[in-house]
């Protein structure tokens, strides 16, 4: 499989509740997709590129040595990453996602005069797990990252925290 459209999409929702207190939560992701990750420009750069490419005293390296790009002339040589069209620059976009949580807890009827009251705190994009993507910083759900081109920041993560009245 080398597209960076997902084979299979995922998704699975749930939840508990127990004397007033309940717990949901939403898990995501993908399998069987790939994505292009690379970076042949000069400039910024993510770190990995240059910590994890060749040299002499790292021959097992992940991604290849880097070159001097510009006019050799002018003596403008801006080190870059060195992009050969290679399998090497994909890498797996599967993951799973701790999409949404939320914790509420209604107090009993006795306790609110008015109606009923129910507090919650969420978190949206909590955790993302078992993706090579996502270890480098990256969003598995790209379509690829050239450059930055075409790509994507990945997901925020966001907190709330909310309260809910029924009044009588």
């Amino acid at each position: 499989y080398s597209s960076n459209v997902p084979e299979i999409q995922y998704g699975f929702l749930g939840g508990i509740s127990y004397q007033g207190l309940d717990l949901n939560f939403l898990l995501q992701g993908q399998a069987r997709a790939e994505i292009i990750v690379f970076f042949d420009q000069s400039g910024a750069l993510p770190e990995y590129v240059f910590t994890e490419r060749w040299t002499p005293q790292n021959t097992g390296a992940r991604y290849p040595r880097a070159f001097s790009q510009g006019d050799p002339y002018s003596g403008n040589q801006n080190t870059a990453a060195n992009f050969q069209a290679a399998d090497l620059w994909l890498h797996d976009a599967s993951f799973i996602r701790l999409k949404e949580v939320e914790l509420g807890y209604t107090f009993s009827k006795d306790k609110v005069k008015f109606g009923q009251a129910r507090v919650f705190f969420r978190g949206l994009n909590l955790l993302t797990m078992f993706s090579d993507v996502y270890d480098l910083g990256l969003d598995p759900e790209a379509s690829r990252y050239d450059n930055f081109r075409n790509s994507t920041y990945p997901s925020l993560k966001s907190y709330s925290f909310g309260v809910n009245l029924t009044f009588k």
